[in-house]
């Protein structure tokens, strides 16, 4: 995954452009991982939870 940003970083800055597309294009995915990312830990926590004995 790491490779993956780091390509694509190296690529962008490579190529040129506006720089504040670039900063939006980033900031748009920065989103939707940290969404994905906050599902998946919530789910993660949820179902770790210890059940209350009665």
């Amino acid at each position: 995954m790491e490779s993956l940003i780091a390509q694509s970083i190296v690529q962008n800055v490579a190529t040129g452009g506006n720089s504040c597309a670039v900063i939006a294009c980033y900031g748009d995915w920065v989103f939707w991982i940290s969404i994905l990312v906050g599902v998946v830990g919530g789910a993660i926590l949820f179902f770790l939870k210890p059940t209350e004995a009665q």
